[in-house]
């Protein structure tokens, strides 16, 4: 062929390229999913006539009926759906499409599992010791921890999962209301205590215990439980000023959150009076009065006959019915 000075013979190639794709990665879910829920990541293409497979922490999907995969026929798209999620379920997921010409790994989505506290709602407590008093807010076990605020008489505490604050029964209180506040991932719980002195609508000052000298009284003073801090006890003796009684020897002391006890053993007309118990906390204190009486063993007897007593008047008793039956004998016989 003969070729026209000039004329060019210009050949178009066409060549058809995949598009620049992305395959993408996004969860119906922002942030933490609660354990126990459902989620659903969802993974988009470009890619035609693409398949998926599914990543954990770059290792294949286990099996399991909790998960569940979805292929839109008509996407290309596919959705890993988790339910019910739970904590091992925690990870950085992943979606690899693919078809016979090219491949492509979406971008990494971490999947955060949240767990509730132990307990549904905030904790409120209080302990006491000899000279100080530990309040305490608690809504632990979560994850993530659940941010925790204490508030008592115009103080703020804060910390992750419990907070603790140590109160001297020296501490001046104006506002005596325990106050717990939890958030943990926007779900909110609180709690209230309202303090009072140690109180006991059961105690009578006026009442006595009435024993005999060798006996063994036990002193019992019961506080109201509801709203009370839990108190320190101490006993005295008024004779007629105070004396402090602590246990040892003859006296035996016992306190609880709500209750004291003096025990005496082998009570002597000595130990005769009014004992105080006072029970304290960081709101204020009460006394209460017990008044115990000693009766000595002689006065004890002559209000009630003794063994000897009444074995004397059971013998006089035999012998005068003896007695007459042989008085009787006898006149029977002479009459006769």
């Amino acid at each position: 062929m003969e070729l026209i000075p000039g004329f060019c013979i210009c050949v178009l190639l066409s060549l058809t390229l995949a598009p620049a794709s992305a395959t993408e990665l996004t969860s119906n879910a922002t942030g933490w999913v609660w354990e126990g829920g459902a989620v659903s990541l969802y993974c988009s293409t470009q890619l035609t006539n693409a398949s998926f497979i599914w990543h954990v922490d770059g290792d294949l999907l286990p099996g399991g009926d909790q998960y569940h995969i979805f292929v839109d026929p008509l996407g290309p798209n596919s959705t890993l759906t988790i339910s019910p999620v739970f904590r091992n379920n925690t990870g950085s997921y992943t979606c690899f499409a693919y078809n016979s010409t090219l491949n492509e790994t979406s971008n990494a989505l971490n999947l955060s599992v949240a767990k509730p506290p132990s307990n549904p709602s905030i904790y409120c407590r209080s302990d006491g010791y000899t000279e100080q008093v530990l309040l305490g807010c608690f809504w632990a076990g979560g994850q993530p921890s659940a941010d925790v605020k204490l508030s008592f008489n115009g103080t703020v505490k804060e910390g992750k999962d419990e907070v603790t604050w140590t109160v001297s029964l020296d501490y001046e209180v104006r506002q005596p209301e325990l106050v717990c506040q939890g958030d943990q991932l926007g779900k909110t719980s609180e709690c209230k205590i309202v303090f009072e002195r140690p109180l006991s609508s059961s105690h009578n000052n006026n009442a006595v215990t009435s024993v005999t000298e060798g006996e063994n009284p036990k002193l019992i003073v019961t506080l109201n439980t509801p709203n009370s801090l839990n108190p320190t006890f101490s006993w005295f003796h008024l004779n007629p000023d105070p004396v402090a009684i602590t246990s040892g020897g003859k006296f035996k002391v016992e306190s609880g959150d709500s209750q004291s006890s003096l025990l005496i053993s082998n009570v002597a007309q000595s130990e005769n009076g009014t004992y105080e118990c006072r029970a304290r906390n960081i709101i204020g204190s009460t006394t209460f009065k017990l008044n115990l009486e000693v009766k000595s063993q002689e006065s004890s007897g002559s209000s009630r006959l003794s063994r000897g007593a009444i074995a004397g008047i059971v013998i006089g008793v035999v012998a005068g019915v003896a007695l007459i039956v042989v008085v009787g004998y006898f006149l029977v016989k002479k009459v006769f």
